[in-house]
């Protein structure tokens, strides 16, 4: 007697299939996330971390709506800190303190205050990084304007303020690598310039002063690259994850195809020849066709 064809493995749960297949999703590897998405040019840049052709566009796109709640939000931190420092106006220049106000509240808050409100335009998608740069950029200057305007030794005290408009710069706004650094060079060379011919500081401390917004830019480039890279890097292996998903679905839809149609075959034409399943009927010596 023939034995009974033996049942194999199914897809999916509940289905009487012939066989299946199991397709896995190609390693990707963690030291080549440059060539990760496939079928583009994915090489960045070195330095700017830029992306040829279209896949920078998709990527700004992406980018833009990933990050904007945490652009509005550091935003509204600087807004908050910037009025809340003009405590320290009355106690280390309160003479001058109509004029450190008048930049504070009367230029700088209200910037703030329309820069946030702008975020809900949608023209903020096109020009976000030209404006969030100047923003930064008048938030440092306005602090370089209270070196000049307040007397020795207050304003040795005030340059602080531009370490941390630079480390803010750098990281909380998500701005790229060319506009923060544009920012903190505007920055230094303004201040630079206030110490020497405005406000008179000894070149002993702004030799220090110097060391420290140096040491803030180079820590506040290497956090802005590392966050850029990174992000860069998940937006690559989401689209590789994306395009594997999409082709093992593919293969899936074609394997239940087959198998359905390997398990319901086309019926026998040509009087009875063709596919047919043999049984001997009980009592005879010869077997039935069915």
């Amino acid at each position: 007697m023939l034995s009974p064809p033996v049942r194999q493995s199914t897809i999916g749960e509940g289905a009487d299939l012939p066989y299946s297949r199991e397709w896995e999703l190609p390693d990707v590897a963690v030291g080549s996330d440059e060539r990760a998405h496939p079928g583009a040019n994915t090489r960045m840049h070195p330095l700017t971390l830029r992306f040829a052709g279209k896949l920078e566009d998709e990527f700004a796109e992406e980018y833009f709506t990933r990050t904007l709640t945490q652009v509005r939000g550091a935003l509204l931190l600087a807004l908050s800190l910037y009025t809340i420092f003009g405590v320290l106006d009355t106690w280390i220049a309160p003479d001058q303190r109509r004029a450190l106000w008048l930049i504070r509240y009367a230029l700088i808050a209200p910037l703030l205050l329309c820069t946030i409100a702008f975020t809900y335009n949608s023209a903020f998608r096109r020009y976000w990084e030209p404006v969030v740069s100047t923003v930064c950029l008048t938030m440092a200057l306005g602090i370089v304007a209270m070196t000049a305007i307040i007397p020795a030794p207050g304003n040795y005290l005030y340059y602080a303020g531009l370490l941390l408009v630079i480390v803010y710069t750098f990281t909380l706004v998500r701005l790229s690598l060319l506009f923060s650094m544009s920012v903190s060079a505007v920055t230094i060379a303004s201040y630079l310039v206030v110490a020497f011919s405005m406000s008179e500081t000894p070149p002993a401390l702004v030799v220090n002063n110097m060391f420290f917004l140096v040491s803030t830019v180079v820590i506040g480039f290497s956090a802005n690259y590392s966050m850029a890279r990174y992000a860069r890097t998940n937006f690559l292996q989401r689209r590789l994850i994306e395009a594997r998903t999409v082709e093992l679905q593919e293969k899936n839809s074609e394997l239940l195809a087959k198998n359905r149609r390997g398990a319901h075959p086309l019926a026998p034409s040509g009087g009875g020849q063709g596919l047919s399943a043999h049984n001997r009927t009980p009592g005879s010596g010869r077997s039935r066709s069915l």
